[in-house]
């Protein structure tokens, strides 16, 4: 991977590109992409000694961002895409005078996000549901499970649809994100182990600071899965106890997590549970 020599980022607002109006106003942009659970957004803070964004240049809330990374080396040219983003949050700071935009890849007045809603879903996959809330939030479905749990019925009491989709993922160890006016929903297991495309180096000159953390409380050291089929009356039960993890809560449950109940069957009486030990990292790249 190339240092890059320059770095300068491109800005559509609305559909028209405004990255040179912005310019000489420009302080910092920050992206994350995160994993899964929350939205992806962007913040772009800007010098505002003139006031322009308290007045004519103001943000209205729901405008479209679309934002990129341009950095070129002195030999060639890279561009990381950062997708499209919704504005959610605008901030007036002074002295001296600034604003940050903050932007979310949901778009803001989503029913798909804010509002919550009770009804029932019957004999239907995960998929379908995800297919249905995808459509009702103008998004595109992108499924990457090869587990794909089906319900006689499952209820969505008070509860948005992205919330209420989170939690059958999280039931069934499948991860759930918002990116670039997609859905997905993914098999995080899967995604580990494809092949590695960058390695970053701790002293390789890429890294200008690293923390890493572990901690044990609202973390979980075993797991019980019992579920009785409701058609059969067949009950299966799987345990899971993390060899690595000295400390954290069992886990008991009696729902339904097709994925536990297939690895369990599959590994002969062994459930596999990602994630038993809550590891956190926040990794910085230099320039």
């Amino acid at each position: 991977m190339p240092t890059a020599r320059k770095t300068t980022v491109n800005i559509v607002y609305n559909g028209k590109n405004i990255s040179q109006d912005i310019a000489p106003f420009l302080l910092s942009f920050e992206y994350t992409d995160n994993e899964s659970k929350k939205a992806d957004d962007i913040q772009i803070k800007l010098e505002d000694r003139e006031g322009l964004w308290m007045k004519d240049w103001l943000p209205t809330k729901g405008d479209t961002i679309t934002a990129s990374i341009v950095a070129y080396d002195g030999y060639q040219t890279s561009t990381l895409p950062c997708g499209s983003f919704s504005v959610d949050e605008i901030e007036h700071a002074g002295p001296p005078h600034t604003v940050t935009i903050k932007a979310v890849s949901v778009p803001i007045g989503s029913a798909a996000r804010g509002e919550t809603k009770t009804r029932a879903w019957e004999k239907i996959s995960l998929q379908e549901i995800a297919g249905d809330i995808a459509g009702t939030a103008n998004l595109t479905l992108l499924f990457e499970s090869k587990s794909n749990p089906s319900y006689l019925r499952v209820d969505q009491v008070e509860t948005s649809d992205l919330a209420f989709l989170q939690q059958l993922c999280d039931k069934d160890c499948l991860s759930l994100k918002v990116t670039d006016k997609q859905l997905v929903v993914f098999d995080e297991r899967t995604y580990e182990s494809n092949p590695t495309i960058c390695e970053i180096k701790r002293d390789g000159g890429l890294v200008m600071r690293y923390s890493f953390k572990t901690k044990t409380v609202g973390t979980a050291k075993s797991a019980k899965v019992t579920y009785s089929d409701p058609l059969t009356g067949h009950t299966t039960t799987g345990e899971y106890t993390d060899p690595n993890s000295t400390s954290g809560a069992m886990i008991n449950t009696n729902e339904h997590t097709e994925s536990w109940l297939d690895e369990y069957d599959e590994n002969n009486g062994n459930i596999e549970e990602s994630g038993s030990q809550d590891n956190e990292e926040d990794v910085t790249e230099g320039e």
